[in-house]
């Protein structure tokens, strides 16, 4: 059966993954890591970005490293995530369910659907737990697969870069993406999820700023909305203003 087309209807699928999302993060939201930002109520992308800003001050004369992985829904091991969802779940129907989804694409897992935000939380979780029990850093934040370690020196993060890699490869597949994979001082700036981070301030970044208006849509108009308002200077709020005068 290919569940991407059940029943032939888009309403019918978005329904489907809505109940799936809501059942796995009843199991699993408490099992992760309190610096998992991702799809998570009262956390998601803006309080993320604000929680590295306090980690920065908290931090702010130790050192970093940001990183994300490369093709992460890509590079997702179908049956590594099923087993791991298995052993919490009893219910036949709902594992039948999930294994559909997760199965219904030929590489990895879907970008889009609602249910891969919650299966990238539970595929990294180990990850999340190596850094946290294994590594011990001071700071520790994730956003999907874009994540932020802070440490003492340069010598603790490089040996935590070396570990964190080996792990993420042999247990979980994916490879960090060489060109975002930058070590540098607290003190400096943070490239993170669109903006630039330092212990001072917060602003979008010039990319980012293009990339909203491009992007725009009745789908993530809210998000952006909140973007702007809370990093966005005034010339951006003007426009985007002006912007969404045009979408309604």
């Amino acid at each position: 059966m290919d569940f991407g087309v059940l029943g032939g209807a888009k309403s019918e699928e978005a329904i489907v993954h809505r109940l799936i999302y809501e059942y796995l993060v009843g199991i699993f939201d408490r099992k992760f890591d309190f610096d998992v930002w991702s799809c998570r109520k009262e956390k998601g992308l803006i309080g993320a970005i604000q929680r590295c800003h306090n980690l920065e001050k908290k931090y702010s004369h130790k050192v970093f490293w940001r990183a994300d992985v490369s093709k992460f829904f890509e590079s997702v091991d179908k049956e590594k995530l099923f087993s791991t969802i298995a052993k919490q779940i009893q219910d036949k129907k709902a594992l039948w369910l999930i294994h559909e989804i997760i199965f219904s694409f030929k590489k990895g897992i879907s970008i889009g659907n609602l249910t891969s935000q919650i299966f990238a939380n539970i595929y990294l979780n180990e990850f999340d737990r190596f850094v946290r029990n294994s590594l011990k850093p001071p700071g520790y934040l994730r956003y999907g697969d874009d994540f932020v370690i802070f440490e003492d020196n340069f010598k603790k993060l490089d040996s935590h870069k070396i570990l964190a890699e080996s792990f993420l490869f042999a247990h979980l597949k994916p490879n960090v993406h060489q060109k975002n994979n930058f070590v540098g001082k607290v003190s400096q700036r943070i490239k993170f999820l669109g903006c630039r981070i330092t212990p001072r301030e917060i602003s979008l970044n010039s990319r980012n700023k293009k990339r909203l208006f491009h992007r725009l849509n009745y789908k993530n108009i809210s998000s952006y909305f909140g973007l702007v308002q809370k990093f966005g200077d005034k010339e951006l709020k003007k426009k985007f203003a002006w912007k969404l005068f045009d979408h309604t």
